[in-house]
């Protein structure tokens, strides 16, 4: 038997156990009450022992290594290691000719996602899409250099549109006060597309949860 859960020996002789004793001390019972709670309700009871503080110290660092390793297992990275890694960093130059196979990869996630979507419903579903793959333009800014801009989404942060044109130039467009022009085909028909910035102006994640309504133009 464990001996945490020893039961109370009842010692012989003078020596009389510990918890007879605090018992026999209490004003409130009798010799005899004492003695008959004891035997009823104590005697060849377990005892369990109330941890030390260094078992309690042991406890807590155990805690601290399971939810450690249950942090690992997530197998999520910190934005700290994603930039020791490099994997925050766009290059300066990127082929534009390898990416339209990201574009090709996109069209697909265009069929399968907005296949039997029409109206409201697909205007919906396209403010809640994936944009890194498509092809984005910009249709109109208040900045106007940045007009007719035209390139592969490589990575949409929530401000900006990181885009690759034909001539291998990575660009960072700001979502705010631009319209962009997006075009894919759908069921055999070309759909056009017009994101406003106020729309975008979001992390991809949220994006995906937010309810919208759908609006009028900016006047830019």
């Amino acid at each position: 038997m464990d001996p945490i859960y020893q039961p109370l020996e009842d010692n012989e002789g003078s020596s009389q156990n510990m918890a007879l004793e605090l018992m026999q001390q209490s004003e409130m019972l009798d010799a005899n009450q004492v003695n008959a709670v004891y035997a009823e309700k104590i005697r060849h009871k377990p005892l369990l022992l109330i941890p030390s503080m260094a078992n309690k110290g042991s406890q807590a660092s155990s805690r601290d290594e399971s939810s450690s390793s249950k942090k690992k297992q997530k197998g999520r990275l910190s934005h700290a290691e994603r930039r020791r890694l490099g994997l925050t960093q766009i290059p300066k130059k990127m082929d534009y000719q390898k990416l339209l196979q990201l574009h090709k990869l996109w069209l697909g996630y265009v069929q399968e996602a907005f296949t039997k979507a029409y109206g409201e419903a697909l205007l919906t579903k396209l403010l809640k899409a994936e944009y890194q793959g498509a092809i984005l333009r910009v249709q109109r800014s208040k900045c106007p250099s940045k007009v007719g801009i035209e390139g592969i989404c490589v990575l949409e942060t929530k401000n900006t549109f990181v885009l690759v044109t034909e001539e291998n130039r990575v660009l960072r467009i700001s979502k705010h006060d631009c319209i962009f022009e997006l075009g894919f085909e759908l069921d055999g028909k070309k759909h056009l597309f017009e994101l406003h910035s106020r729309q975008v102006v979001n992390r991809p994640a949220d994006r995906s949860s937010k309810r919208y309504k759908i609006l009028g133009s900016l006047d830019l």
